[in-house]
């Protein structure tokens, strides 16, 4: 079984992976963690170099993701031109972990924000969205969440793209009702 675990960013999504993790033998793809790898990829780094400039580098010629983040979050445009570098090959990246995943373990975890603009849902047998509200991400995780939350989906459309979605409380009962999700879903495939 294939699941995919999408929200906002500060809604729990990476709680929820280390819950499950916790409790069940699976594999997980974190689609923020192949998003980081990428930019120590030779032909992305030239890439983001091309269009951003020798300013987004740190020592070492590494690229410094809080620059980067800061030119990005700021402008739509420059959004976009992210979006068009990184988004290809962490499809694929993400495609191909999915695939060997699939040949050795019953229980694959697809997590990110970015699940449906990369066009992976169609890879997942469901999908689960972690909510919160807004007060609540943003005692978790501060400004970070009104720099990125206009570049996200809406509230809405996450949850609208989600089979079912487990509203983080912030406590043991959204631990436990993580883990009462995936025993029912592995329990009963059907119901994914």
């Amino acid at each position: 079984m294939i699941i995919g675990i999408t929200g906002r960013v500060g809604s729990g999504k990476s709680t929820a992976v280390q819950v499950i993790q916790s409790r069940f033998e699976c594999e997980v793809i974190d689609l923020d963690t192949i998003g980081h790898q990428l930019l120590e990829d030779p032909l992305v780094k030239e890439e983001l170099i091309a269009a951003f400039g020798d300013d987004i580098l740190g020592n070492e010629g590494h690229i410094k993701r809080s620059q980067l983040s800061q030119l990005v979050f700021s402008d739509p445009e420059q959004m976009k031109r992210l979006n068009q570098i990184i988004h290809p090959p962490l499809r694929a990246t993400a495609i191909q972990a999915i695939t060997a995943a699939n040949e050795t373990a019953a229980l694959i975890i697809v997590v990110g924000a970015l699940i449906a603009e990369l066009s992976l849902a169609s890879y997942c047998d469901t999908i689960i969205c972690i909510d919160a509200d807004d007060s609540q991400i943003q005692a978790q995780i501060g400004p970070k969440f009104d720099h990125i939350a206009p570049f996200q989906r809406s509230r809405d459309g996450y949850r609208q793209g989600a089979g079912q979605t487990i509203i983080n409380t912030f406590d043991t009962d959204f631990e436990n009702e993580v883990v009462t999700t995936i025993k029912n879903l592995m329990t009963d495939p059907k119901s994914a």
